[in-house]
């Protein structure tokens, strides 16, 4: 309760084993490949405080550390992972106050799929992938969702990109008027930009129009995030798009 911590390590243990103590915390190790395991699990351990960061990201994060040190001598198929937290503010679904409790066995990977899991289910910033999403795959969602009737059916067509300026017309243009070009260049890149944020952003009223395709084709799961073009939608709305495609050519 004080902070103070102590280990022993018997005489008739696997090479390597030992202990490094420090301020609410020790770490044991028996059969590990030397002392720099402990030693790095230590020292991001001890480089984590203050951070605010939980607990349990400090704790898996240190063992990931002493991981890629060679970690347990044993390496091959009988590798695992565990990590339990308990927590006196939070009764835990079994009000045993057990906030967290994760073990991995038989992984070849075991911290790491340990630190997947605990991302995954708390939802750290790290267990997905994301950025501002625009570019021709959004176009292609939307030009699909609005064939179907999903992304603004009121609109007439959906129309195609603004067209290049590396043209032959262009570049001879760009030799001999280049004022002219000049212009056409800027007028050519205004469009672009409206276009893109018309047709290649994936924002709010696309991802509305997302929502309505996957309740009506009886996609959305347990779990779904608002917006997600996964493989199964992708697969429902080609499939739909090609129908709707056919059906128009028979007319």
């Amino acid at each position: 309760m004080k902070g103070r911590s102590a280990a022993h390590t018997g005489k008739q243990n696997g090479n390597w084993a030992g202990s490094r103590q420090g301020l609410n915390y020790t770490v044991q190790a028996n059969i590990m490949v030397g002392p720099e395991v402990v030693e790095a699990v230590a020292r991001t351990f001890e480089s984590t405080e203050g951070t605010g960061l939980p607990l349990a990201e400090r704790m898996i994060l240190a063992m990931e550390a002493g991981y890629a040190k060679g970690g347990d001598r044993r390496w091959g198929n009988l590798q695992s992972a565990a990590i339990k937290i308990a927590d006196p503010n939070d009764p835990g679904r079994g009000n045993d106050h057990i906030a967290l409790a994760i073990e991995v066995g038989e992984h070849p990977e075991p911290v790491a799929e340990m630190k997947r899991i605990y991302y995954s289910t708390g939802r750290r910033l790290g267990y997905r992938n994301f950025s501002k999403i625009e570019g021709p795959d959004v176009i292609e969602l939307k030009r699909m969702l609005h064939a179907v009737g999903y992304w603004r059916p009121t609109l007439a067509a959906f129309p195609d990109p603004p067209p290049s300026t590396n043209t032959p017309k262009m570049q001879e243009l760009q030799r001999t008027d280049r004022a002219r070009y000049d212009k056409l260049v800027a007028d050519a890149r205004a469009q672009q930009a409206t276009y893109t944020r018309d047709y290649a952003a994936f924002d709010d009223e696309t991802i509305a129009a997302v929502d309505r395709f996957r309740a009506d084709k009886n996609l959305n799961y347990q779990g779904n995030a608002s917006g997600l073009v996964d493989a199964r939608f992708i697969d429902a709305l080609k499939s739909a798009y090609l129908d709707k495609k056919k059906s128009e050519a028979k007319r």
